[in-house]
């Protein structure tokens, strides 16, 4: 799973964790980062074969990404619909991964295909 989360409840069933691993394959996950990013030392380090590697700039139509949360616990997903918690769950990162400045694409309705074409002009 992309995230990690936490059960409010400690018996979860694990009918519940893999509705929510089902619910999550149903996804494709564009990770991109902000600008910003690229001038921070960590994310050439974890991300770019240790400093060798490059960055692609792409723009991106806003309203099609998600800026992800960085918190100090890990997410509790309650209520809703599972897809709106695994949502949650997608969304949410811990404090040590903010260096990233991590947006998330979460595509539902092309899951399945092996390559999504990245068009700007589908506003």
């Amino acid at each position: 799973m992309e995230g990690l989360y936490r059960s409010s409840d400690n018996g979860v069933a694990q009918d519940a964790i893999d509705e929510i691993f089902r619910e999550k394959t149903k996804r494709l996950i564009g990770s991109l980062s902000a600008p910003c990013a690229l001038w921070r030392p960590l994310m050439w380090g974890y991300y770019a074969n240790g400093f060798k590697g490059c960055a692609i700039e792409i723009e991106v139509n806003i309203g099609k990404v998600n800026e992800v949360s960085y918190t100090q616990d890990l997410v509790c997903p309650s209520g809703g619909t599972v897809g709106e918690r695994v949502g949650g769950i997608l969304l949410n990162k811990l404090d040590a991964w903010k260096e990233e400045y991590e947006f998330r694409h979460l595509d539902v309705e092309r899951a399945g295909e092996e390559k999504v074409a990245i068009d700007n002009s589908e506003a």
